[in-house]
């Protein structure tokens, strides 16, 4: 016997959907984003990753940059959103997933689970926020020379259906109402002594007719009458369907909590830096090497500069080239002071996007009892983190004569490192890579259109260039499939033959220019364009009655002018 739910709720279609097997590998979409610093210097605040499949549905990654309201503290939010729901179809999509921010230095990456339903209201899932300021830091590894990879994983979606057994009455409401008006005149009133009905009346779909009835007083005052009218379907109506309804509320949701945590992982599947293990080299077993040791003589004189970092000569270690920055810095709280001692690469930079790994010792030499302040780290060198960790000493403690680190205005500070590998970007669990360019000139089209009122089909306007590719403006002036509206659409000219796995990233806009007031009808959006003449736009752009509303302005003459800015923000790589 089937079971009846208690309360009318979604519940999982099983037919419709799948779900991850138990022991079955599965490999996340990874969208990586190279020019990262791009997306900030940006006007456009979200988005998007090209559709991938899951589970039997298509999803895209959206991200978008909020500041907070309290501190105005920039944050990067990535979210999971369906592509098959909406308020149209009235689908709905349970499913449980995961988010990445993936670590391309230790492997550390960020990881966020959540189970939602997806629908027409709320295609996006949960908020995976992390501050700007932590993607940013170099020691994180999320943004390694300017590039961030972002992952997906969906275990388990499944279509899902309303259980309507419980509910005894449905409201189902109209987006667009009508009303008709009919007027019913009735002559010679007094006289009737029967009911009377209407001619038909045509409103909503449905035929019906008025209907009246005269009853008499039980005085038999015939002179005073009451009038009683109900609406009498006529036909249209099922037996069981009545014009209007009471709304009984039937639809419950439930949210499962969010588990955020960082992940140890090094499994070579993940996207991250690895070592090169023919460039560079280690210090072998039992061999002795000699620290670069950096001795400074008359080191009050430092303290006297105005300049607060200092750097040595270059020197030779593994392969690579190193030296010591010996930077001052006063605490914000006390004023007290620090010694700051760091190495710092000289291969590595943004520059030449090289990422060297390293294994080192840093040292301050007590000259008199041979008790060394030292410190060992383990760090990824790369453009944006040229410097190692940092060994820092109250400058009070080092002047202290017997700390043996200051002795007759001389000090020694000494750099080993014991092994240094240059490093490549494993690429090969990345499904998508958008590579974004340093410079983005955005270029205007205007298209003229005469004669507009004797159109009748799509127009294209002529082919204009942007970014390096040639465009068209697609329009449909109430045309087929359109109707009643002006359908707009941006698209590639078939003449741009792009690989089939490369996408050109692009930021534009379409503006109807209101001739009369500059009150203009302008629509910008970010999509990811392919060859074969496929464009992307709104094809209710406009309302057809308000392009022809003369007050609009968007015809003058008979003339209509669209407008068409194209950014070419980068390209779309697909793996």
């Amino acid at each position: 016997m089937a079971k009846v739910h208690s309360t009318p709720k979604y519940v999982p279609i099983l037919t419709q959907g799948g779900e991850k097997k138990e022991g079955e590998e599965t490999n996340p979409f990874r969208w990586m984003i190279e020019g990262f610093s791009t997306l900030l210097n940006h006007t456009a605040v979200t988005h998007r990753s090209g559709n991938f499949a899951a589970c039997g549905f298509t999803w895209n990654l959206q991200l978008e940059i909020k500041s907070s309201v309290e501190d105005d503290e920039k944050s990067l939010c990535l979210y999971l959103f369906s592509v098959e729901v909406s308020s149209n179809t009235g689908s709905v999509v349970k499913a449980t997933y995961e988010l990445m921010i993936y670590d391309q230095l230790c492997g550390k990456h960020i990881q966020i689970k959540g189970e939602d339903y997806f629908h027409g209201s709320s295609r996006y899932g949960l908020c995976f926020m992390v501050p700007l300021k932590k993607i940013s830091d170099p020691k994180s590894g999320l943004l390694v020379n300017d590039c961030c990879i972002f992952g997906a994983e969906v275990m388990e979606a499944l279509s899902c259906k309303l259980v309507r057994e419980c509910v005894s009455e449905c409201l189902s409401l109209k987006k667009e109402i009508t009303p008709q008006k009919y007027t019913w005149v009735i002559k010679n009133f007094l006289k009737l002594s029967a009911m009377r009905v209407s001619e038909v009346v045509t409103s909503g779909g449905y035929s019906c007719a008025r209907s009246i009835f005269l009853r008499e007083w039980p005085l038999g005052t015939s002179n005073v009458s009451e009038v009683e009218r109900y609406t009498k379907s006529i036909k249209g109506i099922p037996s069981q369907r009545n014009l209007h309804c009471r709304s009984i509320p039937y639809c419950s949701w439930k949210y499962s909590g969010v588990m955020a945590k960082v992940l140890s992982s090094r499994s070579s599947t993940s996207p991250r830096y690895v070592p090169i293990l023919t460039e560079g080299g280690e210090k072998k077993a039992g061999e002795k090497t000699n620290p670069f040791r950096w001795m400074i003589e008359g080191f009050s004189t430092l303290l006297n500069q105005t300049a607060e970092t200092h750097s040595s000569g270059n020197f030779s270690a593994c392969g690579f080239t190193w030296k010591l920055e010996l930077e001052i810095k006063s605490s914000g709280e006390d004023a007290e002071k620090s010694l700051s001692l760091c190495l710092f690469s000289v291969e590595a930079s943004s520059s030449t996007g090289s990422v060297v790994k390293a294994i080192y010792k840093l040292l301050m030499y007590d000259q008199l009892y041979g008790e060394h302040i030292q410190k060992e780290g383990e760090c990824y060198f790369h453009g944006t983190s040229q410097y190692g960790l940092c060994c820092m000493v109250p400058l009070k403690k080092f002047n202290d004569p017997k700390s043996g680190l200051l002795v007759n205005d001389c000090c020694i500070f000494g750099a080993e490192v014991m092994e240094a590998f240059a490093c490549k970007l494993g690429r090969e669990g990345v499904s998508e890579c958008l590579s974004l360019k340093k410079e983005i000139t955005p270029q205007t089209y205007t298209w003229v259109i005469k004669n507009f009122s004797k159109l009748s089909a799509k127009q294209d306007s002529e082919v204009f260039t942007s970014g390096g590719y040639k465009w068209r403006i697609q329009l449909y002036p109430n045309a087929s499939p359109y109707a009643n509206f002006l359908a707009m659409f941006l698209t590639l000219d078939t003449s741009v033959a792009l690989p089939s796995k490369t996408r050109a990233y692009v930021d534009y806009s379409l503006c109807l220019v209101d001739q009369i007031d500059g009150k203009h009808k302008k629509i910008s959006v970010q999509r990811q364009f392919s060859s074969g003449g496929v464009g992307w736009g709104w094809h209710k752009f406009l309302e057809w009655k308000d392009m022809q509303n003369p007050s609009r302005g968007f015809l003058r003459n008979d003339t209509c002018i669209v407008e068409a800015s194209v950014a070419v923000l980068g390209e779309v790589s697909i793996t």
